[in-house]
């Protein structure tokens, strides 16, 4: 499992978790989620298609904004916990060097 499927399965785990929903995916669901996140790299890939330094510093900007504009207990728990895992604060976790890398 690449870190990207990882990190996004932990996020839906989380927040499954958080709104004490129960949380499970089939073998299926999941081999079928990563099949289609590989499928899209390889699209991308052989079209060559690549994002720029500041394309992700713009979408991590954008993404950090959009966590201020619609702030939920929920969201700032889970961006404390993901902050917490990169001991960063939450003001520096959209724009952490492994964050961005993703």
């Amino acid at each position: 499992m690449h870190g990207y499927q990882a990190l996004c399965l932990l996020f839906l785990a989380l927040v499954h978790e958080l709104n004490r929903l129960e949380f499970h995916l089939t073998d299926e669901e999941l081999l079928n989620h990563m099949l289609e996140q590989w499928l899209l790299q390889q699209i991308a890939n052989e079209s060559n298609m690549q994002v720029s330094d500041d394309e992700v510093m713009d979408y991590a900007l954008q993404t950090k904004m959009g966590f201020r504009q619609t702030y939920s207990p929920q969201m700032q728990e889970i961006i404390e916990l993901l902050a917490e895992k990169y001991n960063v604060s939450i003001d520096d976790y959209f724009t952490h060097s492994d964050i961005l890398a993703q």
